[in-house]
Order: C-alpha cells, then sequence, then structure tokens
C-alpha cells in the first residue's frame, strides 16, 4: 500500500508554493510513473508466460500496485495544472512526464489530456504558453500507444484543422505588417492567428507520421489535402514553409490516386510561375504563351503569387525525395522541365566568367540586381537540384531521357559562385602552366590574395549564400556517380558544357576533379 501513499504526497507536493519544490514532485511522479509502468509490463509478461505448459509459476511474485482510475484523473490534473507553471523549469519537466503519463493510464484520460492540450493550443488568451502546450500535445502523440492512435486522432484532427482554417486568413503580409497604417491591435491579432496556424500544421505533421495511416485519419485524407495546400499560398513564408513539411507527411500514406492530384496541383501551379534568371524567364514566357489554356487546369491553390514559388518548388522536392518511387513517367517527363527552369544552366555565374555577350543589356530584368531576387534565385536551385538528386537516386530508369540535361545543369552550377574568382579556370583550359618561376610568383600572390580575403572578406560572405547552390549541383552529381557504378566509364566519356558562354566541354570525372580548389568547406567535402 506504499505506492498510492507516496504518489498522493508527491501530489500534495506539485502545488507547494516553492518552485523547487514542485519541480523535484514532479520529477519524482514522473519517476514513479516509470517503475508503475515498467512494472505492469513485467506483470503482464510473467503472467503470459505462467499460461504457457512449460513454464513453472513463482509463488513470491508480487503484482504491482495498479492505480485506480479516480487516482489517474487525480494525476492528469495535477500534471496538466503544471504544464500551467509559471517555472519553465516546471513546465519542461511536466511535459516530460506527460509521455510518460499516457502509456500507463486508461484511454478515456488519455483522450481527455489530448483535448485539454488541444483547447489550450486554440486560446488565442493563452500565447505566452502555447509553444509548451504544443510540446505536450506532440509528445503526446509519440508516445500514446498505438492502439489508442485511431481515438487520439479523431479527437486531434478535426480540431486541428478548423484551427487552421479560421486563423490562417488573418495572417497579415508582411507589408501589411510594415505599413504605418496598420492597427497595432490587427498587428497583435495577426501574429496569434500565426502562432496557432504554425501550431497546428506542426502536430498535425507529427500525427500524420505516426497515425496517418490509421483508418481515422484515411477517412480525412482529401480534407487534409485541400487545407494545407491552400496555405501554401499563405501571407506568412513560416507558415508555407511548414505546409510544405506537412505535405510531406501526408504524402507518404494517401491514396496513389490523391498523390496524383497534389501532384498535379502543385505542378499546374509551378508551370504559372516564372523561371528564375534571363534564359529562365524567357523560357517561362515562351511556355505560357505556348501553353496558355493548358496550364490553366484546375487546382486546390489560387493564382500563384510571385512569393509562393519558393514554398510550391520546395514542397514538390519535399514530396518527390519521401515519395519519388511512386511517380510514374509521366509525372517526371512534365516535372524535370519545370525543375530545369529554375536552374538554367545559362544562368549559372561564375566570378572566373568573362561575360561579353550582348545579354548584359538585358541585366537591368535580372534578379542579380537586387540581393533578394538573388536569394530567392538561389533558394530555389537548392531546391530543385534535390529534386534532381532524389530522381537521380530513387527513379534511375524514369530518369534515363533526361540525365543529360540535369548533369549539364549539375556541372554549370557546381562552379555557381558569382561574388569571387579563383584566377585559374582560364590557365587550366590553356595549352600550358608556364615556368616554375612564373608558378613560385603565382603562389606567393595567391597566399597574399587568401590573406586579404580573410581579413576583409567576412561581411560579403555572410550574404553570400550561393555555396548552398554548389553543394546541391555536387550532391545531385554525387546521385550520378553512385547510380553509374555499373558502368563508371561514361563519367569520364561523355562530355558536357560547364563553363558560361564558352565551348569547351569537360566530363564529370574532369570537373569534379577541378572543384578541389572549391573555396568553401561543406562543398569541399562533398567533393
Amino acid at each position: 500500500m506504499s505506492q498510492p501513499v507516496s504518489i498522493a504526497s508527491l501530489l500534495k507536493q506539485t502545488e507547494h508554493y516553492d518552485k523547487d519544490e514542485r519541480y523535484m514532485a514532479t520529477s519524482d511522479l514522473c519517476d514513479a510513473l516509470k517503475k508503475h509502468a515498467i512494472a505492469t509490463s513485467l506483470h503482464s509478461s510473467r503472467s503470459s508466460l505462467q499460461d504457457h505448459p512449460m513454464t513453472s509459476s513463482n509463488s513470491n511474485d508480487v503484482s504491482p500496485q495498479m492505480i485506480d482510475a479516480a487516482s489517474e484523473k487525480k494525476i492528469c490534473d495535477a500534471v496538466l495544472k503544471r504544464v500551467d507553471d509559471a517555472s519553465n523549469d516546471v513546465q519542461a519537466i511536466a511535459v516530460k512526464t506527460l509521455g510518460v503519463l499516457v502509456t500507463c493510464v486508461h484511454e478515456d484520460q488519455v483522450v481527455a489530456i489530448a483535448e485539454r492540450l488541444s483547447t489550450l493550443v486554440l486560446d488565442e488568451d493563452k500565447s505566452a504558453l502555447r509553444d509548451v502546450y504544443a510540446i505536450g500535445l506532440r509528445t503526446l502523440v509519440k508516445t500514446v500507444p498505438m492502439n489508442m492512435g485511431d481515438i487520439v486522432s479523431s479527437r486531434l484532427a478535426a480540431g486541428l484543422l478548423d484551427g487552421i482554417r479560421n486563423y490562417s486568413p488573418r495572417i497579415l503580409s508582411k507589408q501589411q505588417s510594415q505599413e504605418a497604417t496598420t492597427d497595432a491591435k490587427m498587428k497583435a491579432k495577426s501574429r496569434v492567428a500565426e502562432d496557432i496556424t504554425l501550431a497546428c500544421l506542426e502536430i498535425l505533421t507529427e500525427l500524420l507520421a505516426r497515425f496517418g495511416a490509421l483508418s481515422f485519419i484515411t477517412r480525412q485524407h482529401l480534407d487534409l489535402l485541400g487545407v494545407t495546400l491552400r496555405q501554401l499560398a499563405c501571407d506568412s513564408e513560416l507558415v508555407r514553409k511548414r505546409a510544405g513539411q506537412t505535405i510531406g507527411s501526408l504524402a507518404v500514406v494517401i491514396s496513389d490516386q490523391l498523390l496524383g492530384r497534389l501532384v498535379e496541383t502543385l505542378l499546374s501551379q509551378i508551370d504559372k510561375s516564372d523561371g528564375v534568371g534571363k534564359s529562365g524567364k524567357r523560357k517561362s514566357r515562351r511556355i505560357m504563351n505556348r501553353n496558355e489554356e493548358e496550364v490553366a487546369r484546375e487546382g486546390a491553390l489560387m493564382d500563384c503569387k510571385p512569393k509562393d514559388t519558393r514554398a510550391l518548388i520546395r514542397t514538390m522536392c519535399n514530396v518527390a525525395g519521401l515519395v519519388g518511387h511512386r511517380l510514374g513517367q509521366e509525372q517526371i517527363d512534365r516535372l524535370v522541365p519545370i525543375f530545369s527552369r529554375f536552374c538554367d544552366p545559362a544562368d549559372a555565374d561564375s566570378g572566373d566568367d568573362n561575360d561579353n555577350s550582348e545579354d548584359n543589356d538585358e541585366m537591368a530584368d535580372s534578379d542579380g540586381e537586387d540581393e533578394g531576387a538573388m536569394a530567392l534565385a538561389n533558394e530555389l536551385r537548392e531546391a530543385c537540384l534535390s529534386g534532381f538528386e532524389s530522381f537521380v537516386l530513387r527513379k534511375p530508369v524514369e530518369i534515363q531521357p533526361h540525365l543529360s540535361s540535369i548533369i549539364h545543369s549539375a556541372l554549370a552550377y557546381m562552379r555557381h559562385d558569382p561574388n569571387y574568382s579563383y584566377g585559374d579556370e582560364n590557365d587550366e583550359d590553356g595549352n600550358g602552366s608556364g615556368d616554375d618561376e612564373n608558378e613560385e610568383d603565382y603562389d606567393m600572390d595567391e597566399e597574399e590574395e587568401e590573406y586579404d580575403e580573410d581579413e576583409f572578406g567576412d561581411d560579403s560572405d555572410d550574404n553570400d549564400d550561393s555555396w548552398k547552390v554548389r553543394r546541391s549541383a555536387i550532391r545531385t552529381l554525387t546521385a550520378v556517380v553512385k547510380t553509374s557504378a555499373k558502368d563508371p566509364s561514361k563519367l569520364w566519356a561523355d562530355e558536357y558544357t560547364w563553363r558560361k558562354n564558352k565551348k569547351l566541354t569537360t566530363t564529370v570525372a574532369g570537373a569534379l576533379v577541378k572543384r578541389f580548389k572549391e573555396r568553401d568547406e561543406n562543398c569541399r567535402v562533398d567533393i
């Protein structure tokens, strides 16, 4: 009878005025619940063994003291109160205790905890503790026994979807938030709406990852798909990014029919968006003029806005990475040319290029003039190249008709470094390298240049994210090398163009060897 007394004493201590006492009491309660869960599990195992005819029972075994329904409710109420505690440390241990608690109480108590936390997450007046409630709910979803997954999902999914539907439209755009005419109260409501929407999407992602294939959630797949797709056009960049992650989890468990609809919706919207860079935009205009009626298909999204393109590409790449093996030849044939618009080799730029072409007159229309546009272009290129990597690894047969163009793009963007000149590419392409004396002078100049860069070049490097594009291109080439294991000869036999406005060609192996000089460590390690 010592266990109930001990737990009762701990429950009383959780109400203590001293936060340290509350913390210790909650921590001890967590340990007691862990021991109870282990003892109950061992007792169940021994009971099943005793039923076996070859197993003898041990009269000294003692059954664990069970916690009755009334005690369970008291424990659940006490722990939920500590989730609201003024001390962050007590909140953290209470959330940890919830994860243990849901494994050793009855189903009705688990449902009550889930409903309570869900209500708190959606409460507009609980902004200060919303992150804590969301962590608690995610912990519950991760740790609740699988046999309770269906009922927990049924109590959570509808509320989370309603939260997204109700609060997402209230989010103001970044421009609206910065306008002086916007009321302060509206801005505050917009922040609350964004927090609630983000929390709901994050919990839904965990719910789909754990219970997405169970019967109740399966019946909600169509609803979930429509709601999450619409968030890709939300005014909040964080919501668009989080929605892409949720769609990725959903893509793993939905039927082939719904997956086809998802991919079609994403592709039709990407079709409507412009490429990046001069070549990409010209290519987009030609496609739009030629296929205006074809790309106007119905979808779950509104007309794509410029800011949505990142979210669409990122989501499509995420889906391709997770379920690329379920995509058909027709979808891949349509997807690769769209991705190519965003990483056109003609737009790859290096400080070693001497571009004297007539295209310089159009530089005013390019993204290079604006840092924000350049960052957007680099993010899109990184995502598209990651998509290529996934297709090469997961769909090596279907991607063969497009492999040459993918390698061409990857080789071009492996050297995409517009703010830096290595100063030696022209020498590499020449017929000779000079005498030893010139080499010594060059080495000294290079050391001085490196010294100057270390001392003065940090500020420009902080804002230069072109290395992410190069890393993604290198990983695409890594995928090509892996899938060429049976016939690696083409890696040093097939030649491709890799220099902007140059007719010089190189092989995959040769290009990789030349990039040993790569200045960024992340890229150099991948090479």
